[in-house]
């Protein structure tokens, strides 16, 4: 059996016997709003808003693609799941001491376990690191976002990583799958520029790579750009402010945003230093999807979007540093649902005892993470010509 097999299977084997035992409601939310898609609704932000009353668990905060994708996997899971699912879904966030919790976690992970899956696969194609795989399914990360909390966040970063596997032999199929990961989560859209830039060094190549990443994700939003619910809830959300918060302030009621100068200044630096080198892609798509993260307060599920690439281009002391680090930051939340929630399945009164938040802790794990992250991204920048 080659390594890549055994890698897949012992993961699955351990994604699918962990998934049913932890707990996180995010995943629970976004499939209850989902399954308002087998009913008919196309709209969910209007929806919503018009109907304040099936806003049980908040808004629908994600692009509509992935409002689509887990209805029809809703559809799926609710038959498989039994009549007791859906209204499981409307029950609040700590809704853990019913009947079937074990199956009915097991099932709407079970989709976010074959991506993952997927993933794996497609990073085996893109490098033979010797024990690339192991990483990508056993680092800590990886296990608490997609094991632990059941996020969809891997949807997003299954498509970049194939985006990755393609930008060579097929630059506009690669910006494709940005442009449809961007309608799941708008992070890869941060990754078009890089592409177009070093796929290329003829301009207007550049510029139908970029469009060619750009025009689906616009067809696939262009229906709820009418919709105020949409720009509230989804574009101009404070999830999507919150990257944006990092400001150095100029005087006269100005403020210098310094994640947009961070990227505009990786954006010259693929243009000028590495046109049309696109051996250099992950390294840059490593460091646009860090750096706004880890200067910010994000949320978990934000760090698996570099976790490929930093696998590929990181050696094993950064990684176990940025590892430490991140999961420091998160289980230093002031959030019961990060630590002893995950397992609240086993006793709902488990959800009673108190946090583990400790702001000073937590400000150095996180301030540990940062200097982490920033050594990674420059030596991916500029001293790594792996292939």
């Amino acid at each position: 059996m080659s390594e890549v097999k055994r890698s897949l299977l012992v993961a699955a084997f351990f994604y699918f016997f962990i998934a049913p035992f932890f707990f996180h409601p995010d995943i629970k939310i976004i499939y209850y709003l989902s399954q308002f898609f087998s009913h008919g609704v196309f709209n969910i932000y209007q929806y919503i808003a018009a109907n304040p009353d099936k806003a049980l668990l908040g808004p629908f905060v994600y692009p509509p693609l992935s409002y689509f994708v887990i209805g029809l996997i809703h559809t799926v899971v609710n038959f498989l799941a039994g009549p007791g699912f859906t209204p499981w879904l409307g029950m609040g966030n700590d809704a853990v001491d019913v009947a079937g919790i074990f199956r009915y976690l097991f099932l709407i992970k079970t989709p976010l376990i074959l991506a993952l899956l997927a993933t794996g696969w497609a990073l085996s194609k893109v490098s033979t690191r010797r024990n690339l795989l192991w990483i990508w399914f056993f680092n800590p990360v990886t296990i608490y976002v997609v094991g632990f909390m059941g996020q969809i966040d891997i949807l997003p970063v299954m498509l970049t990583v194939f985006a990755l596997l393609l930008a060579k032999p097929k630059p506009f199929l690669a910006a494709v799958l940005l442009g449809l990961g961007g309608a799941l989560k708008t992070y890869p859209l941060l990754f078009l520029p890089f592409l177009a830039l070093l796929s290329t060094t003829n301009f207007k190549r550049s510029a139908l790579i970029f469009l060619a990443g750009l025009v689906p994700y616009l067809l696939i939003i262009a229906p709820f750009l009418t919709t105020p619910a949409f720009y509230s809830d989804t574009l101009t959300s404070g999830l999507t402010q919150r990257v944006l918060k990092l400001t150095l302030p100029l005087g006269f009621m100005k403020n210098l945003y310094l994640v947009p100068v961070i990227l505009t200044i990786l954006a010259l630096a693929a243009g000028s230093l590495h046109r049309g080198q696109i051996h250099r892609l992950s390294n840059y798509w490593l460091a646009a999807s860090l750096l706004p993260i880890v200067l910010s307060h994000f949320h978990p599920q934000w760090l698996l979007w570099s976790i490929p690439f930093i696998i590929l281009r990181s050696n094993w002391l950064s990684l176990l540093i940025f590892s430490v680090s991140a999961m420091g930051t998160i289980l230093l939340f002031p959030d019961k649902f990060l630590t002893w929630g995950l397992i609240s399945p086993f006793n709902f009164q488990i959800l009673f005892l108190p946090a583990f938040a400790n702001p000073l802790l937590q400000s150095l794990a996180h301030s540990v993470l940062v200097g982490a992250s920033l050594w990674i991204s420059v030596c991916a920048l500029f001293y790594s010509d792996r292939s």
